[in-house]
């Protein structure tokens, strides 16, 4: 019984939960041991499988003293250029 009891903040959006399963203890300990390590990571997977939910939650549970981080949506026209725009753009806040 590794999974953390879930109890959502009452004001929470449905959309931005991230329930404990088998499957999000496993990849949160795996996401983990790399970026404490320093190793880079790559999710892949079938559109719609929470992925962008689930980076996004691992990585507001980061310590800010320690971390920061931008976040920004693609899509199948974003081209290279865009993309660094929008980080320059973060970047310049």
């Amino acid at each position: 019984d590794a999974q953390p009891e879930f109890r959502p903040a009452a004001d929470a959006e449905f959309n931005s939960l991230v329930i404990p399963t088998a499957d999000t203890v496993r990849y949160t300990f795996l996401v983990d041991l790399a970026v404490s390590n320093g190793h880079p990571v790559l999710l892949t997977g079938p559109t719609g499988t929470g992925k962008s939910a689930y980076v996004k939650s691992y990585l507001l549970g980061l310590d800010t003293q320690r971390w920061s981080s931008i976040f920004f949506v693609f899509s199948a026209q974003t081209s290279a250029n865009q993309t660094q725009d929008i980080i320059d753009g973060k970047l310049d806040k």
